[in-house]
């Protein structure tokens, strides 16, 4: 069973590229595909993402850079199904955001039953150690009392 997730995020420097010119040329619909190409020899982030729009094929700009490291490993792993337009607003500045959805091939069952395991294994021994603590302070306070006796 595969487990998909939707990433919404907002198109970085639409300004230095060709979004505007798309935007006027109503290229930029909502749901209109997209292509997400790597981009390692960036000179200022080594993570860069770039944004395509496919028909006509424009540069629109860059994935965040807070989250290109993630969408760059995504895409190396062949983790990401389907990247478009989501949203559209602006007259002079379009204002875009991109929608990817992911695959997330890592949330196998197995690993789903793994985190279960730790998740409960976590509580019980911060409960445990709790009382162990509570235990050994109060016993530590009575050993105390009959010193000072």
């Amino acid at each position: 069973m595969a487990y998909v997730a939707d990433t919404v995020f907002s198109i970085k420097g639409t300004a230095y590229y060709q979004a505007q010119m798309a935007w006027e040329s109503g290229w930029l619909q909502p749901n209109a595909p997209l292509a997400l190409i790597l981009a390692p020899d960036n000179p200022y982030d080594r993570h860069a993402v770039q944004i395509w729009l496919l028909s006509p094929r424009v540069l629109l700009g860059y994935v965040p850079r807070a989250q290109a490291p993630v969408i760059e490993w995504q895409l190396k792993k062949g983790h990401i199904r389907k990247q478009c337009v989501h949203h559209v607003s602006g007259l002079t500045q379009p204002g875009l955001s991109c929608k990817i959805t992911v695959l997330e091939t890592w949330q196998t069952p197995w690993r789903r039953l793994q985190w279960r395991i730790y998740q409960a294994w976590w509580s019980w021994r911060h409960r445990t150690g709790r009382r162990l603590l509570a235990t050994l302070s109060h016993s530590a306070q009575k050993n105390n009392q009959k010193d000072l006796s």
